[in-house]
């Protein structure tokens, strides 16, 4: 599977490399949507085969760190390296090609059973062990990843016009990393916390943060914008973490694939989805507009997601008292 979402991924990187407008590009992000999430899911199996707790977190951690660093290296590029536009796919597709390679050093952790194709098949599948807590942290964990995809989508066009700045490539790179580093070094300073400790001040930390989203927006302040973006930023890697925790453990080994489909599933469309929507609504409605009504559906979501959590934990205490 992941040899598979390899070879799509460099097909994807040709694509990016030779594309000459922005359907070129569009079918690159198709082919790329589609390697990603295939190999999303077999990594994300594979680490937690490899460790039952940890390999969970490090799939979560992972993607945070390299969003950082790749965007704004990639944006570093685009300023100063030579053909800006297709350089850094030829990059990414050589890395690419070592990765497969690389791959042969990595064992197996399943074992082999008949049916290659059948084992091809798209599934998800939440084991009826962790269906109580994937329902638990769905509202928050839907929340950070559209809060990830207002910031990642929208988020340079907010800095710019907070900043009256056109700042280009590299301020585009900028708030990709503004965001996921804050994710990156939450989810590592709380190794070990609680889950529902990181789900709560994973929550937070983003009613903390979009406000001043969307203060640094309207006061027209870059610094106050990227303040707020980096603490809700790491109000989405406390989140993930907490919410990676919480699920993984309840699955069983031949579950564990289908469970992380499930949870990638349910993220990537909480990324995605309104994010898309949003897109189009700037055209009629304007950025701010548009900035404000999404900020607010998601403070409301978080809002209720940290009352849900607080219930929960009086009940837990209110029953362990008497037995204790």
């Amino acid at each position: 599977m992941i040899w598979l979402a390899i070879a799509v991924e460099i097909v994807a990187m040709f694509q990016f490399s030779v594309a000459g407008g922005i359907a070129d590009v569009i079918r690159g992000r198709a082919l790329q949507g589609l390697a990603t999430g295939i190999a999303t899911s077999a990594l994300s199996a594979g680490l937690q085969d490899a460790h039952r707790e940890r390999g969970g977190l490090i799939s979560g951690m992972i993607p945070m760190g390299s969003m950082a660093a790749l965007a704004l290296g990639s944006a570093l590029m685009v300023r100063f390296a030579p053909d800006p536009l297709h350089f850094v796919f030829w990059l990414l597709a050589a890395g690419l090609v070592m990765s497969a390679g690389a791959l042969f050093a990595v064992p197996e952790t399943v074992s082999r059973i008949p049916g290659v194709f059948a084992s091809l098949r798209p599934r998800i599948h939440v084991p009826f062990s962790a269906r109580g807590a994937m329902l638990r942290i769905a509202p928050a964990n839907i929340a950070v990843w559209a809060l990830a995809g207002l910031l990642l989508s929208l988020g340079p066009a907010i800095a710019r016009l907070a900043s009256h700045n056109n700042g280009g490539a590299l301020l585009g790179g900028t708030i990709v990393a503004v965001v996921m580093t804050p994710a990156l070094v939450a989810m590592t300073v709380h190794l070990r916390g609680v889950n529902a400790f990181l789900l709560r001040r994973g929550a937070v930390a983003v009613l903390v943060g979009l406000p001043l989203v969307l203060i640094g927006l309207h006061i027209v302040s870059l610094p106050v914008f990227l303040v707020g973006a980096a603490i809700a930023g790491a109000g989405l890697g406390l989140t993930v973490q907490g919410a990676l925790r919480t699920i993984v453990p309840l699955a069983e080994a031949h579950e564990r694939a289908g469970l992380a489909a499930s949870y990638f599933v349910m993220s990537y469309l909480a990324f995605s989805a309104p994010a898309f929507v949003a897109g189009f609504a700037v055209r009629t409605c304007g950025l701010r507009v548009t900035t404000d009504a999404y900020v607010a559906l998601l403070l409301i979501l978080t809002a209720l997601t940290l009352r849900g959590l607080s219930r929960d934990r009086v009940m837990t205490e209110a029953y362990s008292a008497p037995n204790s």
